[in-house]
């Protein structure tokens, strides 16, 4: 089962996603870069397209799951007692 913040705001497996909070996107690394550009909690609107019709949802964005991984490897470890 898919889960996440696209998921739970309805965007299926297929859907195409045309428009980031009204701009048009172009191709999968203008959507990365325009997603990326809100901080996590952030609420975006997207425009996706299914089955050749538009329509218009909110996703609250979460973080990316490489990015919680990658802030627990950067996290200061506590001091052990010697």
């Amino acid at each position: 089962m898919v889960s996440g913040p696209a998921a739970q705001a309805g965007i299926q497996p297929g859907d195409a996603i045309v428009k980031v909070d009204g701009k048009p996107v172009r191709d999968p690394i203008q959507l990365t870069r325009s997603i990326g550009s809100h901080p996590p909690g952030a609420t975006v609107k997207l425009e996706i397209v299914r089955d050749g019709k538009s329509r218009e949802v909110e996703v609250n964005l979460g973080r990316r799951p490489d990015e919680t991984d990658q802030a627990r490897r950067l996290a200061p470890r506590g001091r052990r007692a010697e």
